[in-house]
């Protein structure tokens, strides 16, 4: 029987073939995304696919690979792109351009337009804050001039009421709250008990704060388990209710957690802290001491998610400023989604942290010959009932970054809105500690409908493939739908990667595992 190495490294398992007594096994194909500094270390890239952990279930593998949502078109908007989206109540409401609406979110049909955000840049493309307060809709646009406002949706005029100059914006106990990056000013509006039930209108010139606990820069406002998160270049305060006329906030005595959030400078806001449950998660980076990582709060401590070789992705990117993120979650899995605008020479670039399998996969639209960062910009959900747009009673919008579609997002939807989905999947090196190993044949049991994947294969650690070559189809279970594909012949390496591909436009992709024969040799 053969033995397996399996290192289990952030997550990650690397295969090394000890002893042969069997021609067949199953060999680590599904797997996260960790390319290490330097392919000969670790290649593993996983893009469009994301891992299902199966060990509670005794299931086939203990880990698959499922396709990523895709995208079906439910209405565009006037104006583009979608920079913000909120769901609540049975209510949608979407940012588009530099209007405001509100829309069916069975039809898509405008049920009412706000009109224009006054003094905002026509074209902008970054994205609003839409928080609510129960009863009020405040949105803050960080491409106002001459400074980021904050509007008011006033439903008895059906106008954006500009109330407030603000960089980032939150609610919490009856008060909204906002920030300039400026001054690390943290402001107070009026709130219900200042008289009105839209508390968001009124803000008193001397209910506010000043961030002077640390002295960094403060980039974004974030309220998590009922405390106000106000976080900086390096550091991040908490600030806690405690009752008092005027400012109402105070910092708490042992709420400095030494570790600041990514992007954000003097006039923009920071885009990628996302409240998910009962956390919040952020890229963070220190001025003083290195290079972006992601984080998950623990309680009040920083908890690293992102591994070495994710952050060596990062680092491939190039222009970092101007990540946004958002959170969602599909058939059991919560993920955290963070867009790259600027990396890739501009074509931009998605990584994907489940917080269900602690594992990162990436994400891409096919455009002709290029691979572009995924098309949702913002997330929104609603329940509806029995009878609505999507199986079950859950319907997930997601907006364009670069025009005025919103979509419906979903796993059940096999392309993105009509263009083909690449999925891709390089695995860990196969290796017979550095001896020649003959590779007899490669198996893969997947539902691809007609699609047909390619296999390559490269000998020098990662770094260059052969050309692609289809993958035989020989064998299939009719009414599932599972197909057995394999490629022979695959010549002898001391080291060897594999690189699957396919591409789909009408079939949803799911791939139970990969099975490996080779016969390792004992020449050095």
């Amino acid at each position: 029987r053969w033995l397996e190495l399996l290192n289990w490294r952030h997550g990650q398992r690397s295969w090394n073939v000890l002893m042969p007594t069997l021609p067949f096994d199953a060999f680590p194909f599904c797997g996260p995304s960790y390319q290490t500094e330097g392919a000969i270390i670790d290649a593993q890239r996983t893009i469009n696919l994301y891992p299902e952990i199966n060990t509670e279930s005794g299931a086939k593998t203990p880990v698959a690979f499922v396709g990523r949502p895709g995208l079906q078109l439910f209405t565009t908007m006037p104006y583009g792109p979608i920079r913000g989206l909120w769901a609540g109540n049975g209510r949608l409401f979407v940012c588009a351009g530099t209007h405001f609406y509100e829309i069916n979110p069975l039809t898509g049909a405008i049920i009412q337009d706000y009109g224009a955000m006054s003094g905002v840049s026509v074209g902008s493309t970054l994205p609003v804050q839409i928080v609510s307060s129960g009863n009020q809709l405040l949105v803050m646009d960080p491409s106002g001039f001459p400074n980021p406002k904050i509007f008011n949706a006033n439903p008895a005029t059906y106008t954006m009421d500009y109330v407030h100059d603000g960089w980032s914006l939150e609610y919490l106990d009856n008060f909204y709250f906002s920030l300039d990056i400026a001054t690390n000013k943290i402001s107070q509006s009026a709130g219900v008990y200042g008289g009105t039930a839209l508390g968001g209108t009124s803000w008193p010139a001397l209910d506010y704060a000043i961030k002077t606990g640390t002295v960094d820069l403060a980039t974004r406002l974030i309220v998590v388990n009922n405390l106000l998160w106000v976080m900086g270049q390096s550091n991040i305060e908490v600030w806690y209710n405690v009752g008092s006329s005027g400012f109402t906030l105070a910092r708490m005595s042992n709420g400095t957690i030494n570790q600041g959030i990514f992007g954000g400078y003097q006039y923009v806001p920071a885009y990628t802290a996302v409240r998910v449950q009962n956390t919040v998660l952020w890229m963070g980076a220190n001025a003083e001491r290195g290079y972006a990582q992601f984080w998950k709060a623990d309680g009040l401590s920083p908890a690293r998610i992102s591994t070495p070789g994710i952050e060596v992705l990062l680092q491939t990117y190039g222009n970092l400023q101007g990540a946004t993120s958002f959170a969602e979650e599909y058939s059991g899995h919560i993920f955290y989604v963070t867009n790259f605008p600027n990396a890739n020479s501009g074509l931009g670039a998605t990584l994907v942290y489940d917080l269900t399998t602690n594992q990162w996969h990436e994400r891409s639209y096919t455009n002709g010959s290029n691979q572009e960062r995924a098309r949702p910009n913002c997330f929104a959900s609603l329940q509806h009932p029995v009878g609505g747009l999507s199986t079950g009673n859950a319907t997930n919008y997601v907006g364009d970054y670069a025009n005025g579609n919103i979509y419906l997002q979903s796993t059940t939807y096999a392309s993105d809105h009509g263009t083909a989905i690449t999925y891709t999947r390089t695995t860990p090196h196969v290796t017979s500690s550095n001896r020649w190993t003959k590779h007899q044949s490669f198996t893969m049991d997947a539902y691809l409908g007609s699609t047909v994947p390619t296999l390559a294969w490269s000998n020098d650690g990662g770094y260059t493939f052969n050309s692609p070559k289809n993958m035989q189809l020989v064998g299939t279970i009719a009414a599932s739908g599972l197909n057995t594909y394999r490629q022979w012949q695959l010549g002898r390496s001391r080291d060897r990667v594999y690189k699957f591909s396919c591409s789909s436009t009408a079939d949803l992709i799911r791939i139970s595992n990969a099975w490996l024969s080779v016969e390792p040799g004992t020449e050095p």
